[in-house]
């Protein structure tokens, strides 16, 4: 069935015998270009990651772009902003948390409601940037979460 996949080649040692006579090194070789060909690339790269999602009014990009300290205190970095909306990656929940917090506290000392979420799961990395499902799950625990709240999901409570 070789000959029908595409890109597949056969390969021939003649009688059966024959293979007793080779090599180990070159069906060795044989196996492992036939099993790594097999073997579809990974689509991106991937990480185990927690991610703040910092949410505001509007009119609030301002108080976003200054946020960028109470991060690096924190060392984190941002991994995305929108007008109303800011997104943090981290290497462990408890950092994550405090610093969700302190940035939601910063929002409500300058007057403007914010709520952030977070949640750790693993995260694709593209780029600088990370995607995937743990942007999307801290995006929709900010968006439950209450005026000047921190919502965490289970994730990271239990770790």
């Amino acid at each position: 069935r070789a000959h029908r996949r595409r890109g597949a080649r056969r390969a021939r040692y003649g009688r059966p015998s024959d293979l007793v006579l080779r090599s180990g090194r070159q069906i060795t070789a044989e196996l492992e270009n036939f099993l790594l060909d097999a073997i579809a690339p990974p689509v991106a790269n991937r990480k185990l990651t927690t991610i703040a999602a910092v949410q505001t009014g509007e009119g609030a990009v301002s108080l976003l772009n200054g946020a960028r300290s109470i991060v690096e205190r924190f060392r984190g970095r941002m991994v995305g902003q929108a007008e109303t909306e800011l997104v943090l990656a981290f290497d462990g929940p408890a950092r994550a948390v405090r610093c969700a917090s302190a940035v939601v506290r910063a929002l409500d000392d300058a007057g403007v409601d914010g709520r952030a979420g977070v949640h750790s799961g693993e995260g694709v990395i593209v780029g600088p940037d990370v995607d995937g499902d743990a942007v999307t799950t801290a995006k929709w625990a900010a968006g439950l979460a209450g005026s000047n709240e921190v919502l965490v999901s289970q994730a990271v409570r239990t770790s």
